[in-house]
C-alpha cells in the first residue's frame, strides 16, 4: 500500500484547497517556523480518526478550522482527505484506491467519508484496525514522540513493541474475555447466593400450598350447600314477584280504561278548541285588516299634506336659483381675463429658463474637460509607483542573494575545521574508554554482595506469603459459615406475615359487609322516596280526599289512616274492620261539611267526614272481649273518632274464637281475626285475599323508615370505621414487614460486607506479599543480569579501545597522506582565485544594490513632482466648479422656482374659472329639475285624494263582518267550560286508579329489590350462575359457558339442617382463609426459578472454564508474538545504534523476562567514549539518535506502509544527519517516508520537496519541487 494524495481545505492554516502528491520513496516538507508544516502531520492524524485534541495541538474542534487572517475571513468548515493505493489489498476493502476524508464544522459536528460515502468514525477505525494501521503510534511520529520514546517508563514503552508485534488485537480480545470471565464469576456467585436465599422460602411455600388446597376443598363443599339454599330462596322470591306483577297488571288495565274515557272527553274538547281557534284566527285577521285600513288611510292623509307642502317649497327654491345665475356670469368673464394674463407671464419665464440651461450646459462641458486634464498627472503617478515597487522588489531579492552568498562562505569555512575536530574527538574517546575499565572490577564485587542480600529477602517473603495464604483460607471458611447462618428465616418476620394475612382476610369480610350495608341503605332510601312522594301527592287516597286535603280548609285534621298506629299483628284486622273508613277525614266540627261539599262539586269524587263534635261512642263489648280501640295508638284529637269506629270491634285470635264470641256481641258490633276475617253481629262474614298490606302498613313503613335508615347509616359508618382501622393496621403491619425485611437484608449485607472486607484484606495482603516476592525475584534476576552485563561491558570496552586506537592511526595516516598530496594541488594564485569566488559574488550583488537604490531615488523625486502637478490641477478645477459653474446653477434654480410659482398660479386661476362655469351650469340644471319635480308632486296630490276615498269604503265593509263572529265565539266558550268540568272528573277517577297502581308497583319494586339482592349474594358467593327465570322476570343472564357458568338447581323444599350446616362450614372457612391464596402459584414460580438457577449455575461454570481456556490461549499467542518481535527489534537496535553513533553499545532488556505479558522494556545505551549512564543524562543529539535507532529498528522489523516524521532530526548536527539519512534511504525501500524538516542534509535524500510559507493573511502557501536523481 502507498500514500498517494493528500488534500487540505480550511484545516488550520490551510485556508485554500491545497494538494500534496506523494510518490514512492522520500518526500520532504520544508519551510520556516510557524509556516504550518506540522499542520500537515496533524491533518493526517486527524483524517485517520485521531480524537485527542492535545495530540492535534488544539482544545476543540473549532481549533481545527481556519480562524481567519488580516485580509481573509475565517472558514466555516475544515476538510482533510488522503488517498491510499490499495492495489496490493493491504486494506480489507474491495477498492484498489481508497480515499478517507474527514470534515468538521464550527457547530462541532464531524463527518467521515470513505470514497465519498458517509460513514461513522467507528467504520474508519475498524477498517484501519483490520489492516493494523490504526494501532501504530509510529505511523505519524511527531516532534515529541522521539523524546517520549526514551522518557517513557518501561511499562509504557512496551506499547511500541506490542504495536510492532500486532498483539493489540489479542490483548483487546483477552481483556474482553477477562471481563466476561469476571462477570461470569460474579453471576455465578449471585446465582449461588440466590439459591441459598430462596431454598427456605421454597419449603415454606410448599407447606402453604398444601393449606390452600385444603381451603379450596372446604370452599367447594360450602358452595355446593349454598347452591341448594339459594335455589330454594330464588324460587320463593320469584313466586312473590309473580303475584305482585299480576296485581299491578290488573290495576294498570283498569287505569288504561279510565284514561281512555278521559281521552275521549279530551278529544271532544280539543275539536271544540280548534273550532274556537279558527274563529279567533278569522277575527284576528278581520281586526288586523281593519287596523291596516285605518293605518293606510292615515298614511295617505299624511302623504297628501307632505306633498302639498313640498310643492310650495319647490316653487320658492326655483325663484331663488333664477336670481343667483346672473351674478355668476359676470364673475366668470372677469376670471377668464385673469387667466389670459397669467398664461403670457408663464410663457416668458419658460423662454428665459431655456436660455439659462443652455449656458449651464456649456459651463459643465468646460468643467468636465478640466477634470479629465487633472486626472492625467494621477495616471502618470500610478505608473511611477508601479515602477518603484518593481525596483524595490529587485533590491529585496538582491539582499536575499547577498545573505545566501555570505552563508555559503561560512559553510565552506566550517567544513575545513571538521576534519581537525574529528581527530581530536577520537583521541578523547579512546582515553575515556580506557578510564571506564578501572571501576568495573569494584562494580562486580558490589553486585555479588547485593545478590546475596536479595536471596535472603526472597526466602523471608516466601515464608510470610505462606502464613498469609493460610489465614485467607481460614477467613473464607468463616465467611461461608456466616452466610449459611444469615440465610435462616427470621421468626419475627414469619409471625408478622401470618398476622398480615389474618388482617387482610378480616378486611375482605368487612368490605363484603360494608357492600351489603350500602345496598340496604340505598334500598331504604328508595322506599322512603317513593312513600314520601305518595304521601305528598296523597296518591293512596280517593279523588275527593285528595281534593279536600289540597284545599287546606280550617278544621281539617287529616285522614284517619295517618292519625292512628296499629301493632303489626292487628294491622290487617283493623284495616278489615275500618275498610273504607280508613280514608275518612277527621274534622273538628260538622260545619266543615259544607265547605267540603263545595270542594267536591268542583273537583268531583266522594269522601267520608268524621266530625269530632258529632261522634258517639260505640256500645260496650261483652266481658273478656278485647276492643280494637285499646290496641290502637292515635292522636288525642282523633281519640273520639277511634272510640266510635273501633270501640265495638272485638279482636279474636282465630275464626273459632270469633264465632264463639259473636252471639254476645251488641248490635252493630263485629269480631275480626289477625288474617282480616270480619264476622258481624248480623251474621255477615267478610274475607280478604293474601295481599301485601294496605294504608296502615304503608304509613307504618313511612314512619319506621327514618329509624331504619339511621340504623343502616350507623351500621355503615361502623363498618367504614372498622375497615379504616383494619386498613391502618394492615399498613402498619406492611411497614413493619418491610422494615423487618430491610433490617434482615441490612444485617445480611453488613455481615456479608464484614466478611468480604476481612477476606478482601487478607487477599490483598496475600497479593501484596506475592507482588513483593515477585519484585524481589525480579530484582534478583536483574542483579544477575547486571553482573553479566558488567562482565560483557568490560569485554566490549577493551574491544572498543582497540578499535579506537586503530581508527586514530588510520586518521593520522590520512592526514599525512593529505600533506603529501598538497604538493600536487593547484598553484597559490589558483587557490586564491577559487577561495575568492564567494567574495566576488558578494561584490557584484553590492554594486547591483547601489544601482537599484539610485533608480529608486529618481523615481521617488518624479513621484513628488507629479503629486504637486496633480494638486494644482485639482485646485483649478475646484475653483472653476465653485465660481462659474456654481453661479450658473444658482441662476437656473432661481428661474426654475419662479417658473413653477407662476405655473401653479395659472393652474389655480384656471381651476377657479372652471368652478364658476360649473356652478352656473349646475344652477340652470337645478332650475329645470325643480320645475319637473313640481309637476310630478301636483299629480301625486290628486292620486292620494282618490286613494283616501277608496280606503274609507273598504273600512266600512270589514266592520260589518266582525260582530257576528264575536257572538259565535261567546257560545263556543260556554260549551268548552262544560266539557272541561267533565274531563276533570274523568281525570280525577284516573288518578285514583293510578294511586292504587303506584302502591302495587311499589310492592313489585320491593320484590324485585329482594330478588336483585338475592342475585347479588348468589353471584358473590357462587360466581357466575345461570338462574332459572320466570316468564315475568327479565334479567341479563351470563352466557352458558361450561364450566365457568353453572346451573342453579330448582329446590322446592329446603333439606332439614341445611342452614346449620352452612353456618358450620362458613366458620371453618373463616378459620382457614388466613392462608396465602397465592401460595400454589408462588410455590410453582419459586420452584421453577430454583430449577432455572440450578441449571444456570451449571451453565455458568462451563462458560467460566471455557473463558479461562480462551484467556490462556491468547496469553500464549501474545507471549510468542511479543517474544519474536522483541528479539528481532533488540537485534536490529543493537546493530543500528553503533551505525548512528559510529560506535558505542546499546541493547534492549525486559524488566521481567519471566512475565512476557506485563514486562516493561529497558534501554541500555552507552555512546562511544562514554560510560553507561541513564537515558535522562544523554545530550539532546544523543537522545535523538538513540530514539531514531529504536524507531528505525521497529520500522525494519514491523514496517508500516507509510511514515510521517515531523522534525525528528531537529537535534542532529550535520555529521549525524548523514548517518540518519543513510538509514532513512535504506528503509525507504519498503516504507514511504514523508519528512518535515529544517535540515539540509535530510532534504538532500528526498525525491520530492514541498516548500511551505506563511503569507501576510495567515494562510499557508505551498510550492513543490521534484528532484532529478539522474
Amino acid at each position: 500500500m502507498r500514500f498517494k494524495h493528500l488534500v487540505l481545505q480550511g484545516y488550520k492554516s490551510f485556508a485554500a484547497k491545497t494538494e500534496f502528491l506523494f510518490p514512492t520513496g522520500i518526500t520532504a516538507i520544508v519551510g520556516p517556523n510557524g509556516s504550518g508544516k506540522s499542520n500537515i502531520a496533524d491533518g493526517i492524524r486527524w483524517a485517520l480518526g485521531e480524537r485527542s485534541m492535545s495530540t492535534l495541538r488544539g482544545k476543540s474542534t473549532a481549533d481545527m478550522i481556519f480562524g481567519g487572517g488580516r485580509r481573509r475571513a475565517r472558514a466555516g468548515m475544515a476538510e482533510v482527505s488522503l488517498t491510499l493505493d490499495n492495489s496490493d489489498g493491504w486494506l480489507p476493502i474491495d477498492f484498489s484506491e481508497v480515499t478517507i476524508a474527514r470534515r468538521a464544522y464550527r457547530s462541532g459536528d464531524n463527518e467521515y467519508l470513505i470514497n465519498g460515502a458517509r460513514v461513522r468514525l467507528r467504520d474508519i477505525t475498524e477498517l484501519l484496525a483490520e489492516s493494523g494501521l490504526s494501532e501504530r503510534t509510529y505511523t505519524v511520529i511527531g516532534q515529541g514522540l522521539v523524546d517520549a520514546a526514551l522518557s517513557l517508563r518501561p511499562q509504557e514503552r512496551r506499547t511500541l513493541f506490542e504495536e510492532a508485534a500486532g498483539i493489540s488485537l489479542y490483548r483487546a480480545r483477552r481483556e474482553k474475555a477477562v471481563e466476561r470471565l469476571d462477570e461470569t464469576q460474579r453471576n455465578l456467585e449471585r446465582v449461588h447466593d440466590i439459591i441459598k436465599e430462596i431454598t427456605p422460602r421454597l419449603q415454606r411455600l410448599e407447606r402453604e400450598a398444601a393449606q390452600v388446597e385444603e381451603y379450596r376443598r372446604v370452599v367447594a363443599h360450602q358452595k355446593r350447600l349454598q347452591r341448594t339454599w339459594y335455589g330454594y330462596q330464588w324460587g320463593r322470591q320469584q313466586a312473590a314477584l309473580d303475584g305482585s306483577l299480576e296485581k299491578a297488571a290488573f290495576l294498570e288495565s283498569s287505569l288504561k280504561e279510565q284514561e281512555q274515557k278521559a281521552a275521549a272527553l279530551n278529544e271532544r274538547l280539543t275539536r271544540l278548541r280548534r273550532q274556537e281557534h279558527g274563529l279567533r284566527a278569522e277575527l284576528r285577521d278581520w281586526h288586523r285588516e281593519s287596523a291596516d285600513l285605518h293605518d293606510r288611510a292615515n298614511e295617505i292623509q299624511r302623504n297628501l299634506a307632505v306633498a302639498e307642502e313640498r310643492a310650495r317649497l319647490l316653487k320658492i327654491r326655483r325663484e331663488e336659483l333664477l336670481a343667483e345665475i346672473e351674478p355668476l356670469s359676470a364673475q366668470q368673464e372677469a376670471q377668464a381675463e385673469q387667466v389670459n394674463q397669467t398664461q403670457i407671464q408663464v410663457e416668458q419665464l419658460e423662454r428665459e429658463m431655456r436660455e439659462r440651461k443652455q449656458r449651464l450646459a456649456g459651463h459643465e462641458r468646460e468643467w468636465a474637460a478640466a477634470r479629465e486634464q487633472a486626472q492625467e498627472p494621477a495616471r502618470q503617478q500610478a505608473r511611477a509607483e508601479r515602477e518603484l515597487r518593481a525596483h524595490r522588489d529587485r533590491l529585496e531579492r538582491l539582499n536575499q542573494a547577498l545573505v545566501e552568498a555570505r552563508a555559503e562562505k561560512a559553510r565552506l569555512a566550517n567544513e575545513r575545521a571538521v576534519a581537525e575536530e574529528r581527530a581530536q574527538q577520537l583521541r578523547v574517546r579512546r582515553e575515556e574508554t580506557l578510564s571506564k575499565l578501572e571501576p568495573l572490577g569494584d562494580q562486580q564485587e558490589t553486585q555479588a554482595r547485593r545478590i546475596a542480600q536479595v536471596h535472603a529477602q526472597v526466602e523471608r517473603l516466601e515464608r510470610d506469603l505462606a502464613e498469609r495464604e493460610q489465614r485467607t483460607a481460614q477467613l473464607e471458611q468463616e465467611s461461608v459459615a456466616a452466610q449459611q447462618q444469615i440465610q435462616k428465616p427470621d421468626q419475627q418476620q414469619v409471625q408478622v406475615e401470618q398476622e398480615l394475612v389474618a388482617h387482610r382476610a378480616q378486611l375482605e369480610r368487612t368490605n363484603e359487609a360494608l357492600t351489603e350495608a350500602r345496598a340496604e341503605a340505598a334500598r331504604l332510601a328508595g322506599e322512603q322516596k317513593a312513600l314520601d312522594r305518595i304521601h305528598a301527592d296523597s296518591a293512596a287516597y280517593d279523588t275527593g280526599v285528595r281534593a279536600l286535603l289540597q284545599a287546606k280548609l280550617d278544621g281539617v285534621i287529616g285522614p284517619l289512616a295517618t292519625l292512628i298506629q296499629v301493632p303489626p299483628k292487628w294491622e290487617r284486622a283493623v284495616e278489615a274492620a275500618l275498610s273504607a273508613d280508613l280514608q275518612a277525614v277527621v274534622v273538628e266540627r260538622s260545619a266543615v261539611a259544607e265547605q267540603a261539599r263545595r270542594v267536591l262539586e268542583s273537583a268531583g269524587g266522594r269522601l267520608t267526614l268524621l266530625p269530632l263534635d258529632g261522634m258517639r261512642p260505640a256500645p260496650p263489648l261483652p266481658s273478656g272481649a278485647v276492643s280494637a280501640a285499646r290496641v290502637v295508638t292515635c292522636d288525642e284529637r282523633a281519640r273520639a273518632a277511634v272510640e266510635a269506629l273501633l270501640g265495638g270491634v272485638a279482636l279474636c285470635d282465630d275464626v273459632a274464637a270469633a264465632s264463639a264470641l259473636l252471639p254476645t256481641m251488641p248490635s252493630g258490633g263485629c269480631c275480626v281475626t289477625p288474617t282480616g276475617v270480619v264476622l258481624r253481629a248480623d251474621g255477615a262474614l267478610s274475607l280478604r285475599g293474601d295481599d301485601a298490606g294496605g294504608l296502615l302498613a304503608d304509613e307504618r313503613a313511612r314512619r319506621e323508615l327514618p329509624a331504619q335508615r339511621e340504623k343502616a347509616h350507623k351500621k355503615r359508618q361502623e363498618l367504614e370505621q372498622r375497615r379504616e382501622a383494619e386498613a391502618k393496621r394492615i399498613a402498619v403491619l406492611e411497614a413493619r414487614l418491610e422494615e423487618l425485611i430491610r433490617q434482615a437484608a441490612k444485617a445480611r449485607e453488613e455481615a456479608a460486607q464484614s466478611g468480604r472486607e476481612k477476606l478482601e484484606r487478607a487477599r490483598t495482603e496475600v497479593a501484596v506479599a506475592q507482588e513483593s516476592l515477585r519484585n524481589q525475584q525480579a530484582i534478583l534476576q536483574r542483579e544477575h543480569s547486571l553482573l553479566k552485563e558488567t562482565e560483557s561491558q568490560e569485554t566490549a570496552l577493551r574491544e572498543r579501545a582497540d578499535a579506537l586506537e586503530a581508527e586514530h592511526s588510520a586518521i593520522v595516516a590520512r592526514v599525512r597522506a593529505l600533506q603529501v598530496e598538497a604538493t600536487t594541488q593547484p598553484s597559490e594564485a589558483d587557490v586564491g582565485q577559487i577561495a575568492n569566488l564567494p567574495h566576488q559574488r558578494c561584490q557584484e550583488i553590492v554594486e547591483q544594490q547601489r544601482a537599484e537604490a539610485e533608480q529608486i531615488a529618481a523615481l521617488e523625486a518624479r513621484l513628488e513632482e507629479l503629486a504637486q502637478r496633480a494638486a494644482a490641477v485639482a485646485e483649478e478645477a475646484a475653483r472653476f466648479e465653485r465660481e462659474t459653474l456654481g453661479a450658473a446653477r444658482t441662476e437656473v434654480a432661481v428661474a426654475g422656482e419662479t417658473l413653477r410659482s407662476r405655473q401653479a398660479a395659472l393652474r389655480r386661476e384656471k381651476s377657479l374659472l372652471e368652478q364658476l362655469g360649473a356652478q352656473r351650469a349646475a344652477r340652470r340644471q337645478r332650475v329645470e329639475e325643480l320645475r319637473t319635480e313640481q309637476a310630478a308632486i301636483t299629480a301625486r296630490v290628486q292620486e292620494l285624494r282618490a286613494e283616501n276615498t277608496q280606503m274609507e269604503a273598504q273600512l266600512l265593509r270589514v266592520r260589518k263582518r266582525i260582530q257576528p263572529a264575536e257572538d259565535e265565539l261567546a257560545r263556543q266558550r260556554e260549551e268548552q267550560t262544560s266539557l272541561e268540568k267533565k274531563e276533570q272528573q274523568a281525570r280525577n277517577r284516573a288518578r285514583d286508579w293510578e294511586s292504587r297502581l303506584s302502591r302495587a308497583q311499589l310492592e313489585v319494586a320491593r320484590c324485585q329489590d329482594r330478588l336483585d339482592l338475592l342475585k347479588q349474594r348468589i353471584e358473590k358467593d357462587l360466581g357466575l350462575v345461570e338462574l332459572e327465570l320466570a316468564e315475568s322476570v327479565t334479567a341479563q343472564t351470563p352466557l352458558p359457558i361450561r364450566p365457568l357458568v353453572s346451573q342453579l338447581p330448582v329446590v322446592e323444599k329446603l333439606p332439614k339442617g341445611l342452614e346449620e350446616e352452612i353456618q358450620r362450614i362458613k366458620a371453618r372457612t373463616r378459620r382457614l382463609e388466613r392462608v396465602n391464596p397465592n401460595a400454589p402459584d408462588n410455590y410453582a414460580e419459586v420452584q421453577e426459578r430454583h430449577q432455572f438457577l440450578t441449571e444456570q449455575s451449571a451453565d455458568l461454570g462451563t462458560a467460566s472454564e471455557k473463558l479461562r481456556q480462551v484467556v490462556a490461549e491468547l496469553d500464549e499467542l501474545m507471549e510468542i508474538a511479543f517474544r519474536e518481535t522483541f528479539d528481532a527489534i533488540a537485534i536490529r537496535f543493537s546493530e543500528l545504534f553503533p551505525i548512528l553513533f559510529e560506535g558505542g553499545v546499546a541493547r534492549l532488556e525486559l524488566t521481567e523476562p519471566d512475565d512476557l505479558l506485563s514486562s516493561g522494556v529497558d534501554i541500555i545505551a552507552r555512546p562511544p567514549g562514554k560510560r553507561a549512564q541513564r537515558l535522562a543524562l544523554l545530550s539532546g543529539g544523543e537522545r535523538s539518535l538513540t530514539a531514531a535507532a529504536l524507531l528505525f529498528a521497529i520500522l525494519h522489523v514491523s514496517p508500516t506502509p507509510f511514515c510521517v516524521l515531523d522534525e525528528v532530526d531537529a537535534a542532529l548536527d550535520e555529521a549525524n544527519v548523514g548517518r540518519f539519512r543513510a538509514l532513512l534511504e535504506e528503509l525507504a525501500q519498503q516504507t514511504q517516508f514523508i519528512i518535515i524538516t529544517h535540515n539540509r542534509g535530510t532534504v538532500e535524500a528526498a525525491d520530492t520537496i514541498y516548500g511551505v510559507s506563511m503569507g501576510a493573511d495567515g494562510v499557508s502557501q505551498v510550492v513543490s519541487l521534484e528532484m532529478d536523481r539522474e
